[in-house]
């Protein structure tokens, strides 16, 4: 699977050169200072830093002695806002453009799913060629996946929540634990709906996705016994010899060549699925942006979109599932799709 480098474009450093360089004085006219910091906000998300990034550098620069005034009003707020999309409650993440998503398409995931021979098989050999002397111990995987003092959020089931920086993790029997959640917390606990303290709720969650966890959860019935819109599906895919594995490593290959945004770790959920983890950080998901369209393109071939929402679980990678009495196995891992070279405002 291709990793993303961008191409054609010059350096991150270059191009803030280029824009300290233009950066306009106030009283010029046609809202020229708005205008640059609409245009620093878009060069941040373009080269994929953060929405914080992206507040310091114009915290920095937007003085009166830089460009004649200062920030006024919620001139910063709502230019972030115009690029990384809207905001609802303490997130940055747009919930309102994610609260609809498209329904699944059955025809459309059979037709991706039989126009590729890929297979959990081939995922892994790609996995072994990029990491061969990598050892997938739980937190040495952490070490990739999140920065020290990240806030992560890791559960030994799904009512036990514990947030924590990642560095206090390291003594941890993280073998047994079964859920985390992917992108960093914001702060230790927070306040659910119910006004309780809770360290895994949408107050506490990330203001900016890091990593964005796609599932394909096919099944034949539902929890009811009941058959699935997948019932077909799935007994077409089984004559062909296809396993929803298989058909899931397919769409995730699918969704990576047509989106280019990279996959750096799949995790075997320790029952039918897959749990796939995109390096998503520092883009904006507001309504038609690059991300938000390969999001939509995932509901439509199926994926649970629960996972979209930042507090969710995903399963824990190297973990166990004692329901199933399974390994949470990590079957593939790119260290070149994680995220590296950032400023971080996480509490210690």
């Amino acid at each position: 699977m291709p990793s993303i480098k961008a191409t054609g474009l010059p350096t991150f450093e270059k191009r803030c050169a280029e824009l300290l360089a233009s950066i306009p004085w106030t009283g010029s006219g046609d809202r020229l200072v708005w205008k640059w910091m609409l245009e620093a906000a878009t060069a941040h998300a373009q080269y994929r830093h953060s929405r914080d990034e992206a507040r310091a550098f114009l915290l920095e620069h937007v003085t009166p002695e830089r460009c004649g005034r200062g920030l006024e009003g919620n001139d910063l707020e709502n230019c972030l806002a115009r690029v990384w999309g809207g905001q609802t409650g303490s997130s940055g993440i747009a919930y309102a453009s994610a609260s609809r998503w498209p329904k699944a398409e059955p025809s459309e995931t059979e037709r991706i799913v039989a126009q590729s021979d890929f297979s959990v098989t081939v995922l892994r050999r790609q996995s072994d060629n990029r990491a061969p002397d990598f050892e997938f111990a739980p937190y040495d995987l952490l070490e990739r996946l999140y920065y020290p003092k990240a806030l992560v959020c890791i559960g030994s089931d799904f009512y036990t929540d514990i947030t924590q920086p990642l560095e206090k993790w390291k003594d941890k029997d993280l073998f047994k634990r079964e859920f985390i959640v992917p992108s960093p917390m914001t702060k230790r606990s927070g306040k659910t709906q119910k006004g309780k303290d809770r360290p895994r709720c949408r107050d506490a969650a990330a203001n900016e996705r890091r990593w964005l966890v796609i599932e394909f959860d096919f099944k034949k019935t539902d929890d009811a016994g009941k058959p699935t819109i997948w019932a077909p599906t799935i007994e077409r895919w089984e004559r062909q010899g296809v396993s929803v594995h298989d058909a899931s490593t397919r769409l995730v290959r699918h969704l990576v060549d047509e989106h280019q945004i990279p996959l750096a770790m799949v995790v075997h959920s320790g029952g039918k699925s897959l749990h796939s983890w995109f390096n998503v950080r520092g883009l904006p998901d507001a309504a038609d942006s690059p991300l938000h369209k390969f999001m939509s393109e995932a509901a439509r071939l199926g994926c649970d979109t629960k996972l979209f929402q930042p507090e969710q679980w995903a399963r824990f990678p190297g973990g166990y599932r004692p329901a199933k009495q399974r390994r949470q196995e990590v079957i593939y891992f790119n260290p070149d799709a994680c995220p590296n070279q950032e400023i971080h405002y996480a509490e210690g």
